[in-house]
C-alpha cells in the first residue's frame, strides 16, 4: 500500500507540473487556443476556430510564419486538406481528403480516384531502401524518368519506371517528342527484352518473343502469323549498284533442299518446331549462296529464304530460254529424220547402208570428268564424225575421221561447263541419230 500511494503521489506531481507549464505557454483568443513556443518546443501551436479562414484549423507556426496549416477546404467544409506554406505562393495543398467519395488526394485538392496522386514523380520504395539510394538500389517510380536517375541516354522518359539497379530497369512511357516508347538497360549478356505470357505462379510464363540490340531486333519464340502479309522494304531509291544475277541455274543446281527434323536438345536452349520440315541446312546453303546465310553472335546460322527467291526466278528464265532451243533443234531433227526417212534404202557409193549406223548413249551419265560415247558405221561408209552442241545450239566440239564398225569417243569434262548438251552422230553428211548428256559440276 504504502508503494502504490508514492507512486501515485509522484504521477499526480508530474501531471501539476505539465499542467502548470502548459499554462504558462497558452493563450485563448476570440476562440482560439494558441501554445507559444519555447527554446525547446518549435513551431508554435494554434488551434483556430475562425470559419472565414480556412474554416477550423490546426496550424503549426514558426514565429510569424505559417509552416503547416491542417483543416476543412473553404468551400467544403466537410473536406479536409493538409497543406504547407510556399512563401509569397500561399499554401500548397499537400494531402486532401474527400469527404463524399473516401478519396485520397496528394498534391489533389478534389481527389477524382481512390488515390489521387499528382506531381512529377511518385516512388514506391521496398523495406529498408533510403531516398539517398534510389540510384543503386530497387525502385518503381512514375512520372519522369530524367527526375530520377537522369536522361536514358538522352531520352527523357515520362511515364513508368521499375528499377532493380543502375545497370538494370525499364522505362515505358511518352518521349518529350511525344513518341511512346519503351526503353531498357541491363546486365544480361544477351541484353534483350523479353515478352512472356501465360504466367503462373509455378514459372516466369511462356517466352514468345526477345527485343534485342545484337544480330536480331526480334526474336520470334515459335510460329508468327501475319494476316497482311509480310513486306521488305525494296523501292529502287533505296539501293546502289544493282546486278542481274548471273549463271542461276547452275546455282539452283547445286542447292541442296532437305527434309529433317529439328533437334529439341539443342545446344543454344532454343524451342524448335516439332515433326518433320523442309528447307536448307544453312552451312550447306552458304557454300553456293553465302548472301543468303547470316551467323550471329553466338555462332549459330540462319537462312534468309526470300533471299533464294531471286536466284530461282533467273534460273527458270535459263531453263525457259534453254527449252526454246531446244524445241528448235527438235524440229530440226524432225526435219532431218523425215529427209533420212525418204532416203531409207538408198545406199552411199560405196553401197553402206545408213540404216545400219548407230549412235549409243554417253556413259556415265551425267558426268563431271569424262564421259565415252559409243557409235557403229557401217563398212564403207566414207566420212562419219561426231557434233557436241550446247542447248543454245552452238557447237562446242567435233571429232572427226571416225572409222566404220563399232567404236567410241572419249569427252573431258574439262573442256565443258556445267549443263546439258546435244550431241549428233553423221555419216555421208547424214544424221544417223542424236542424244542428250548432262554435265555436272
Amino acid at each position: 500500500m504504502k508503494t502504490f500511494n508514492r507512486i501515485f503521489l509522484s504521477i499526480s506531481f508530474l501531471f501539476l507540473l505539465t499542467v502548470t507549464a502548459f499554462a504558462q505557454n497558452t493563450t485563448i483568443i476570440d476562440d482560439n487556443l494558441i501554445i507559444n513556443g519555447s527554446p525547446t518546443f518549435v513551431p508554435d501551436l494554434i488551434f483556430k476556430a475562425d470559419a472565414t479562414n480556412r474554416g477550423a484549423s490546426i496550424q503549426f507556426s514558426s514565429g510569424s510564419t505559417t509552416r503547416w496549416l491542417v483543416g476543412y477546404a473553404p468551400d467544403n467544409t466537410n473536406d479536409l486538406r493538409f497543406l504547407r506554406s510556399t512563401g509569397s505562393s500561399g499554401l500548397q495543398t499537400v494531402l486532401g481528403l474527400d469527404y463524399s467519395t473516401g478519396n485520397v488526394g496528394i498534391g489533389a485538392n478534389t481527389p477524382i480516384a481512390p488515390l489521387d496522386v499528382r506531381g512529377d514523380n511518385l516512388i514506391l520504395l521496398r523495406p529498408g531502401v533510403g531516398i539517398d539510394n534510389l540510384s543503386s538500389n530497387r525502385f518503381v517510380a512514375l512520372g519522369e524518368s530524367g527526375g530520377v536517375r537522369g536522361a536514358i541516354n538522352g531520352c527523357d522518359i515520362y511515364g513508368f519506371r521499375s528499377q532493380l539497379s543502375t545497370s538494370n530497369f525499364i522505362n515505358v512511357g511518352v518521349t518529350s517528342s511525344n513518341a511512346p516508347t519503351i526503353s531498357w538497360e541491363t546486365t544480361n549478356s544477351s541484353d534483350r527484352l523479353d515478352l512472356r505470357v501465360d504466367n503462373s505462379s509455378s514459372s516466369c510464363g511462356t517466352l514468345v518473343a526477345q527485343f534485342g540490340t545484337g544480330t536480331y531486333k526480334l526474336i520470334v519464340k515459335g510460329k508468327a502469323l501475319a494476316d497482311g502479309g509480310s513486306w521488305v522494304a525494296s523501292d529502287r531509291r533505296f539501293k546502289t549498284n544493282i546486278k542481274k544475277i548471273g549463271n542461276a541455274l547452275s546455282l539452283v543446281r547445286q542447292i541442296e533442299g532437305d527434309t529433317y527434323e529439328y533437334n529439341q536438345d539443342n545446344e543454344a536452349g532454343r524451342t524448335m518446331p516439332e515433326g518433320k520440315s523442309l528447307g536448307f541446312v544453312a552451312q550447306e546453303l552458304a557454300k553456293v549462296l553465302p548472301d543468303a546465310v547470316i551467323k550471329d553472335e553466338e555462332g549459330f546460322y540462319a537462312v534468309n529464304y526470300d533471299a533464294v527467291i531471286p536466284v530461282l526466278v533467273e534460273a527458270v528464265k535459263e531453263l525457259d530460254g534453254q527449252m526454246e532451243v531446244n524445241t528448235n533443234l527438235q524440229q530440226q531433227v524432225a526435219e532431218l529424220r523425215s529427209e533420212l526417212n525418204e532416203l531409207k534404202g538408198i545406199k552411199s557409193p560405196a553401197g553402206a547402208s545408213f540404216g545400219k549406223a548407230e549412235l549409243f548413249q554417253n556413259t556415265p551419265n551425267p558426268f563431271n570428268v569424262d564421259t565415252r560415247i559409243g557409235y557403229t558405221l557401217p563398212e564403207g561408209a566414207q566420212e562419219a564424225a561426231l557434233y557436241v552442241y550446247d542447248m543454245q545450239g552452238v557447237q562446242v566440239a567435233v571429232y572427226k575421221n571416225l572409222n566404220a564398225g563399232n567404236g567410241e569417243v572419249m569427252i573431258s569434262g574439262s573442256r565443258l561447263k556445267a549443263g546439258m548438251y546435244l550431241y549428233t552422230l553423221i555419216a555421208d553428211g547424214k544424221e544417223v541419230d542424236t542424244k542428250r548428256m548432262i554435265m555436272t559440276r
